[in-house]
């Protein structure tokens, strides 16, 4: 009998030790998140948590995405909305396409095509597709929600 609640006990400890703890990283995750700008396009990588935590990272961010506090550009891609008089604003062309223009500090793409000319001041021409020059071979699937088109570099 001894042994039973000896065991009971044990377990209802690391099953507390184990909630506890995760209520911990929820916080720290929130307050991680309110410090971000708003329009700040983030993923599960910049949280820098151990792999054991990925689950609860999944979980929350989806729970706030649920609640209206974070918005959802793509899988395993959230934001934190601006919000003005009109509404909540959308995060920056330069941001949607941040992971693919720069790796580590290294340049591996352009932006390209109506959007470039536009920042050029060439033309006034606003495009709904953005084009994406890659200096290298493409690595790996693009985001149909962030990207429309992929040029490859001839360069």
């Amino acid at each position: 009998k001894c042994q039973d609640i000896c065991v009971k006990n044990l377990t209802f400890v690391y099953l507390y030790s184990e909630i506890e703890t995760f209520m911990i990283v929820a916080n720290q995750i929130r307050e991680k998140i309110d410090a971000f700008q708003a329009g700040y396009v983030f993923t599960l990588s910049d949280f820098g948590l151990d792999a054991s935590y990925d689950l609860a990272l999944a979980k929350l961010l989806s729970r706030m995405t649920a609640a209206g506090e974070i918005k959802r550009v793509s899988k395993g891609k959230y934001y934190k909305p601006k919000q003005t008089v009109f509404g909540q604003l959308k995060p920056s062309y330069d941001e949607l396409v941040k992971d693919f223009l720069e790796k580590d500090g290294e340049m591996i793409g352009y932006l390209s095509g109506p959007i470039a000319f536009s920042r050029m001041g060439l033309t006034t021409q606003i495009s709904s597709n953005i084009i994406i020059s890659k200096l290298y071979k493409k690595s790996k699937a693009l985001s149909k929600a962030v990207l429309d088109e992929f040029v490859k570099s001839t360069g």
